[in-house]
């Protein structure tokens, strides 16, 4: 049995992350196919503010025991808990929102040295880019574990993040294509899988229209004036805003009055996804940002919920023949806090309102979403991983293509 190690300073238990919950449907997935799968991970998370890791443990109603010890002469404190069929380790640095600090690295660094030698992976799955990242696939590869690279994002820069790694893999066709010809790297592409029994609901209620995540880079100031729109001309359409990374009124920073919406609610961050999928008639992702695969929209889809979707990044070869994908002008980036024109959002507003009136266009949205995601169901994409990691072994140089920028050595 090959023993899989996820291995990071980014928590695997991160409701507000979706790399992380890609992760660990990974490692069940797995599970399933008789590897032995384990976590080591700090505690640092993608909420926009600080959060206590005991409380997230608590609402997601996982059992921890707490560890006071001493690793490599350095005082730390170790938490044990288990995700489904995957038990974790949890590095218990003070802040969540930057991972440990200078002081808590030597004792991050036993800790994680301490794990290797007694648990003696064949694999170490890993992300993240900076300096505690490097320092956690160093060690691994200083015990001649092959590592291999799950690259969740476009935040990747430079080649010298991959110089020690043996495989990258993407969700993505177009992640493929945009890290070859940036970075010269060689990448697999291993689409997330996503299990029906965490994302689909068991009951459905479909009423409200639902944009999820309010950020600047997922579309917060678009979607303040598609809701503008809706609230002048179809305040008969409930608009739900489901809170992610960013806690609070977001809409609220965006400039727009919605003060007089009423139509407009609102969702606190949740583990469980059934929650708003269930009550979800249309997804909504103005996305701005430069998408390597596009969770939500993959998840709402397996629910059979029609999806209206920017043609950033990878959302339309992830939404494909299953939603509708629109354009947003180039003039709106992740960094701008502009609010565009009702001219500039009336596609978004007529095929919103499209879907809630005509019920042939809807039935067969609905339709085309469930066909569609399909190809992310853990029956589907089990031989993929499966063969994936079954061939994982130590490589003679990094990942990169052949004669491309990063360099000159082929790592498969």
């Amino acid at each position: 049995m090959r023993q899989i190690v996820f291995a990071s300073p980014h928590c695997l238990i991160d409701p507000s992350s979706g790399a992380a919950a890609a992760t660990w449907q990974m490692l069940e997935l797995l599970s399933g196919c008789g590897f032995s799968c384990q976590a080591f991970a700090a505690v640092r998370m993608d909420f926009g503010e600080e959060v206590c890791v005991e409380q997230v443990l608590a609402e997601l109603r996982l059992p921890y025991e707490a560890r006071s010890v001493r690793v490599g002469g350095h005082p730390a404190r170790l938490l044990f808990t288990r995700k489904g069929h995957v038990p974790v380790t949890l590095f218990r640095n003070r802040f969540s929102r930057c991972g440990p600090t200078a002081e808590e690295i030597p004792a991050y660094a036993a800790a994680w040295e301490q794990f290797l030698r007694r648990n003696r992976p064949d694999v170490v799955v890993t992300y993240g880019g900076d300096r505690l990242a490097m320092l956690t696939l160093e060690l691994a590869k200083g015990r001649d574990i092959p590592v291999v690279f799950a690259l969740k994002n476009f935040a990747y820069t430079t080649p010298a993040t991959f110089l020690r790694v043996d495989y990258v893999f993407v969700p993505s066709e177009y992640a493929r294509r945009h890290y070859r010809e940036r970075l010269g790297l060689a990448c697999h592409v291993l689409p997330n899988v996503i299990d029906p029994g965490r994302v689909c609901a068991l009951w459905r209620r479909p009423r409200y229209l639902t944009f999820v995540n309010p950020q600047p880079a997922k579309g917060l100031f678009v979607f303040a004036r598609i809701a503008a729109e809706l609230a002048r001309c179809r305040p008969d359409i409930p608009i739900l805003v489901v809170e992610g990374r960013a806690r609070g009124r977001a809409l609220e920073s965006t400039g727009v009055d919605l003060s007089g919406a009423k139509n407009l609610f609102g969702m606190a961050n949740t583990a469980d996804p059934r929650q708003f999928y269930g009550a979800s008639k249309v997804l909504v992702m103005p996305s701005l940002w430069n998408e390597s695969f596009g969770l939500v929209a993959a998840e709402a889809m397996l629910n059979g919920i029609p999806v209206v979707v920017s043609n950033r990044g990878a959302l339309p070869e992830v939404v494909g023949q299953g939603g509708v994908v629109l354009d947003i002008p180039a003039c709106y980036t992740p960094e701008t806090r502009e609010v565009p024109s009702a001219e500039e959002v009336r596609p978004w507003v007529e095929t919103i309102v499209r879907l809630w009136d005509d019920g042939e266009f809807y039935a067969r949205q609905s339709a085309a979403a469930r066909a569609w995601s399909a190809r992310w169901r853990p029956e589907v994409l089990r031989p993929v991983y499966e063969s994936f990691f079954g061939k994982v072994h130590l490589q003679p140089g990094p990942a990169f293509v052949a004669g491309m920028p990063g360099g000159s050595a082929s790592g498969g």
